[in-house]
């Protein structure tokens, strides 16, 4: 995900319902129509929309994925002595005529396919995790920053945002661990559960006053921002999917 307009995705890893290293496919998120402001904080709220329900990818389109991101990273990978050329190309190979089976680790398949060993999967991991968080949070950091040139927002506004960002993301991580373990069924079941009870960061900061509902908006669509446990899209109006989260109460 990238955070410059018409592009998608603030955190690959808000793909709903998986965990984010575990497949590694992602998916596009659709520009968002933003919506007046509202003036009253009983009824304000940071409009998600169609961008976060885009986030689910359509029923196939994991496996045409998978493993792409991975092959992207691997020249950087070789380059900063994570792996050996001569591994890369071996991953590159066994990816070209893998078929992976659903909810298949990646990792875990090169560790069994005798890719890498334990060790070398591992460091794979978490170099390609640290990767994408250093990359979305500068191009998080941009953004806000042009926001204030723009005089969109204040930098303590600016700062504000990023932190409640940062937080929900370290949030859904927690939430995904958890369910690492559970079965398809379980896992839908329990972020069923949590989407009601989840309050969009933006729209809590609509309704403590930080920032109004104009901004909240346009972060929204210029950041392509979804939120919510797994990336659920949670209920819009008349318990629709994929509308307005919540407010903070």
């Amino acid at each position: 995900m990238k955070f410059q307009k018409g592009t998608a995705k603030l955190f690959a890893a808000l793909v709903a319902g998986t965990v984010v290293l575990s497949s590694l496919s992602f998916s596009s998120a659709a520009t968002v129509k933003t919506t007046p402001q509202t003036t009253t904080k009983a009824s304000a709220a940071a409009t998600i929309g169609q961008e976060q329900k885009n986030k689910v990818p359509p029923p196939g389109k994991g496996k045409q994925n998978f493993g792409k991101p991975l092959i992207t990273s691997l020249a950087s990978a070789v380059t900063d002595g994570i792996l050996t050329q001569t591994e890369s190309d071996s991953i590159k190979t066994f990816l070209s005529t893998y078929k992976p089976a659903e909810k298949t680790d990646i990792f875990a398949a090169l560790v069994t396919g005798k890719v890498l060993s334990q060790e070398k999967a591992d460091a794979l991991k978490t170099y390609i995790e640290t990767q994408r968080v250093q990359k979305e949070e500068k191009s998080l950091t941009d953004t806000l920053n042009q926001f204030v040139t723009d005089k969109t927002i204040t930098q303590a506004q600016a700062d504000t945002i990023k932190a409640a960002v940062l937080k929900a993301e370290q949030e859904r991580k927690a939430e995904m661990e958890k369910v690492k373990a559970m079965t398809e069924a379980e896992r839908n079941a329990y972020f069923e559960s949590k989407k009601d009870t989840f309050v969009n960061p933006l729209a809590a900061l609509v309704t403590d006053g930080t920032i109004t509902q104009a901004v909240a908006d346009k972060i929204t669509s210029e950041l392509h921002i979804g939120f919510g446990p797994g990336g659920h899209p949670g209920k819009g109006p008349q318990g629709h999917k994929g509308g307005p989260c919540r407010t903070a109460k």
